[in-house]
């Protein structure tokens, strides 16, 4: 968008070439923001291997933040591990908890654990800047034994369920330019879903019939639930 401004700003050209300039970035935003939006809601996280002793960690933070969010948080939960507790120290309402780094003694953060309300607070200040628990925080909660996110250390505008505007099936009349652009992102990954099927299924004489009758099934089925829908809303 800004590059699209600056052209403009820069040289003189037609209104019109400017209005569709700015259209298209706008279209190309709103496609970007679409496929985004979808792939958090309706992929799966990279999750560790069960053997990681902080998966649930990776797990709640998957279902909680949007991808782009939950690849930041990734990234502190992994430097907790180079992360020391020494010093607890408790008064009453509140716990003051001392962290270093591993091998690097000298750098030192206080975590301020609250616990009428779960509220973890950080000398580092990454969760009142960029509004996700900082490395220190998660080294905190598991010293604690803390397994799910606290819901003060969750900020609304970075979790799925932030925007109104949901991928799912809308009940209102007509086609809009964001159920066009909903619909192209979940064909494309109809698209990729499907591809190791095709691969598998046309090696073999039996699982090639199988796979056949189970599409030509589940096609009657998405037509009849298509027709369906399309009838309710006539």
């Amino acid at each position: 968008m800004n590059s699209a401004l600056k052209k403009f700003l820069e040289a003189c050209y037609p209104i019109r070439e400017f209005i569709s300039c700015i259209d298209l970035a706008c279209m190309k935003l709103q496609h970007t923001e679409a496929q985004r939006t979808f792939i958090s809601k309706f992929t799966t996280a990279q999750l560790p291997p069960f053997t990681d002793p902080v998966r649930p960690y990776y797990k709640n933070a998957a279902e909680i933040y949007t991808r782009d969010i939950y690849y930041k948080v990734v990234e502190q939960i992994k430097d907790e591990r180079a992360r020391v507790v020494f010093d607890p120290e408790d008064f009453g309402d509140h716990l003051l908890l001392s962290f270093n780094r591993f091998q690097h003694g000298q750098i030192r953060y206080k975590v301020q654990y609250y616990k009428i309300n779960n509220h973890f607070s950080c000398d580092c200040l990454l969760f009142e800047t960029d509004g996700y628990p900082c490395k220190h925080i998660w080294a905190c909660m598991k010293y604690l034994n803390i397994m799910l996110i606290p819901p003060s250390l969750i900020l609304k505008r970075w979790t799925n369920d932030a925007k109104l505007t949901t991928l799912t099936t809308s009940n209102e009349a007509g086609s809009t330019e964001q159920d066009e652009l909903i619909q192209m992102a979940r064909y494309d990954s109809l698209n990729s879903d499907t591809n190791l099927l095709n691969i598998y299924a046309s090696k073999l004489d039996n699982s090639f019939v199988y796979v056949k009758n189970e599409i030509a099934r589940l096609t009657a089925y998405c037509k009849d639930a298509f027709d369906q829908t399309s009838n309710q809303d006539e």
